[in-house]
C-alpha cells in the first residue's frame, strides 16, 4: 500500500482508498491505476463534489428554516392561548362579581358606593405629579447598589449619564435597551455602569448612541451582563427611567 496525496486537502492517503477521510473528496483513478503516474480527474470530480456538498448545505438550511418557522407558530399559538384564558377568567370573576351584587341589601349598596366614591377621590388625590416624583429621586452611591442591591431595590435615583450602546430586543421584543455610563475624572464618560429601561411617561424623544442624559429611575436590581471580548459575564446595576432631559447630543 502507496500513499498519494488527496487532490482537495493535500494530506496523504491511502491508494487504495475511495474517498479521503479527512475531507470526503471521492478518489477517481484512471483505468491504468499505477502509483507512480496516477491520473486524477480533478475537474470533473471536484464538481461533483461541489455539488453535493452544496447540497447538504441547502437540506441542512431548509432544515433550520423550518424548524424557525414552526417554532414561531407555536409561540403565536402559546400566546393566543395564554391570552384567551387571561379573558376567560376575567369573564368568571366579573359573572361571580356581578351575583355578588345582585345579593346585596339596599343599604349596603349605598355604603359600597359611598366607599367607592371616597377611594376614587383619594386615588385621584394621590396622583403623583412629575415634580414629585424627580423631588423624591436621590443619589446613591454606586459600589452600595452593586454591593447590596437587594436592599436598596424600589429606591428612586437621578443620574445624569452618556449612551454607550444601543440594543434591540429578540424576536418577540420590540423595546431597546441601553448601556450607559457615568462621566470620569477624566471627562471620558467611561465611569459606572448601569443597565437603563426605557420607561418614560408620555416622553417620545428617541434615545440615541452618545445622548447624554440626566434621569430620574427606579433601581430595579442588577442585570446579567455578557461582555464580548471576553465572554465572562458580570452583574450591572440596573434601571428604569420614568423621566429624562436630554442635556447634549
Amino acid at each position: 500500500m502507496a500513499l498519494i496525496n488527496c487532490p482537495e486537502c493535500g494530506k496523504e492517503i491511502s491508494d487504495k482508498a475511495m474517498s479521503c477521510p479527512y475531507c470526503g473528496y471521492p478518489i477517481i483513478y484512471s483505468e491504468n491505476n499505477n502509483c507512480d503516474d496516477e491520473v486524477f480527474k480533478h475537474e470533473e470530480t471536484r464538481e461533483l463534489f461541489a455539488k453535493q456538498t452544496n447540497q447538504k448545505h441547502q437540506i441542512i438550511i431548509g432544515t433550520i428554516i423550518i424548524f424557525l418557522f414552526l417554532f414561531t407558530i407555536v409561540w403565536k399559538l402559546r400566546d393566543i392561548s395564554d391570552k384567551g384564558e387571561i379573558a376567560s377568567g376575567m369573564i368568571e370573576t366579573v359573572s361571580v362579581e356581578s351575583n355578588s351584587i345582585d345579593s346585596i341589601s339596599p343599604n349596603e349598596t349605598a355604603n359600597i358606593e359611598d366607599s367607592i366614591t371616597s377611594e376614587s377621590t383619594a386615588t385621584t388625590t394621590n396622583i403623583e405629579t412629575k415634580e414629585e416624583f424627580i423631588a423624591s429621586c436621590q443619589k446613591i452611591p454606586y459600589k452600595t447598589l452593586a454591593r447590596t442591591p437587594d436592599e436598596y431595590i424600589g429606591q428612586r435615583i437621578v443620574l445624569t449619564v452618556k449612551i454607550n450602546q444601543v440594543m434591540q430586543g429578540g424576536w418577540f421584543d420590540d423595546n431597546e435597551y441601553y448601556r450607559v455610563y457615568t462621566n470620569d475624572e477624566y471627562d471620558m464618560w467611561f465611569g459606572d455602569e448601569y443597565f437603563m429601561y426605557d420607561s418614560r411617561i408620555d416622553d417620545t424623544t428617541k434615545i440615541l448612541s452618545d445622548d447624554v442624559w440626566k434621569v430620574y429611575a427606579e433601581f430595579i436590581g442588577t442585570e446579567t451582563v455578557t461582555r464580548a471580548l471576553t465572554g465572562t459575564k458580570e452583574d450591572v446595576p440596573a434601571i428604569k427611567v420614568y423621566y429624562a432631559d436630554l442635556v447634549s447630543e
